[in-house]
């Protein structure tokens, strides 16, 4: 594992342009101000002024990330709900999804209910709960996306991106450790924050979606630049040609990272892009 500095383009082979950028949000992007720099965008600009995809690889909503992506108008792909849904940003075209069929999202309530967590069912713009904690109605608020109560979750079963856990950091690493050794054939679970475990179908994930714009856009995985700061990042990560983990990230997504840019507060991702723009590495 090497730390950033001057080398970092001499990562993977010398010859590779990468194509594919693809960019986790929350804490690779942004940090928790919300702020992108007049750098940043500058950089993103140029990037795609040399012929490079630039794809946003997250775990938020559609809407609430397309919300974020207004003043970044450069980023013309979203992979959103932790890879299930890919958006042509530019026209809301959808392109690809993958929903969690009825026999999965019972399997995972049923799980779950053995916890006694706080569950909630994402559903194509909608977000569901059976009770209206401060935590619900707080992230209805701070996100913009419409929470509705419900008497049971198990009501709700079309278009289902994602069942959520929500709990203790330490009871939400148990279960997401439970559920990849009991339903890893069947079901795809990651944390996004300590505190929340996801549950999607096996289809779902970060580095599924960008294998499939691979072969949409005819782009070989080798040519794929990822940045990622947390634990949902890790396959995307190990996956693409160079993954790039974000100082001060979760010790999973630095492990699994061939490299590591500097912090978000220190435009970690646009110093790094900025050397492989010089190193004429960017762009197709």
């Amino acid at each position: 594992m090497l730390v950033w500095d001057s080398s970092i383009a001499r990562m993977g082979k010398a010859d590779t342009k990468f194509q594919l950028i693809a960019l986790d949000i929350d804490g690779t992007l942004r940090d928790e101000t919300g702020r992108v720099t007049t750098f940043m965008k500058d950089i993103l600009s140029e990037c795609q002024d040399r012929g490079a995809i630039l794809v946003a690889a997250t775990g938020r909503t559609r809407i609430s990330a397309m919300n974020y992506l207004m003043e970044l108008p450069m980023i013309e792909l979203l992979a959103s709900f932790q890879g299930s849904l890919i958006t042509r940003c530019t026209t809301d075209e959808f392109l690809w999804s993958t929903y969690m069929c009825s026999d999965q999202i019972n399997r995972a309530l049923d799980y779950l209910e053995e916890k006694e967590i706080e569950k909630v069912a994402y559903s194509g713009d909608q977000v569901y709960v059976e009770k209206m904690t401060d935590w619900a109605h707080s992230y209805g608020l701070r996100t913009g996306v419409n929470i509705i109560e419900v008497d049971d979750l198990r009501s709700v079963q079309e278009n289902v991106f994602r069942i959520l856990a929500v709990g203790g950091a330490e009871e939400i690493k148990r279960i997401e450790r439970e559920m990849k050794n009991r339903f890893s054939s069947s079901l795809y679970a990651t944390r996004s924050l300590p505190h929340f475990c996801e549950i999607l179908n096996r289809d779902a994930g970060k580095d599924k979606a960008l294998q499939w714009l691979c072969e949409f856009y005819g782009i070989n995985s080798n040519a794929v630049v990822s940045f990622g700061n947390g634990f949902n990042d890790v396959e995307m990560l190990k996956w693409s040609g160079l993954g790039v983990a974000i100082e001060g990230g979760e010790t999973p997504a630095l492990e699994a990272a061939d490299d590591i840019a500097l912090a978000v507060n220190k435009d970690g991702v646009g110093r790094y892009l900025e050397q492989l723009i010089c190193d004429e590495r960017i762009g197709r």
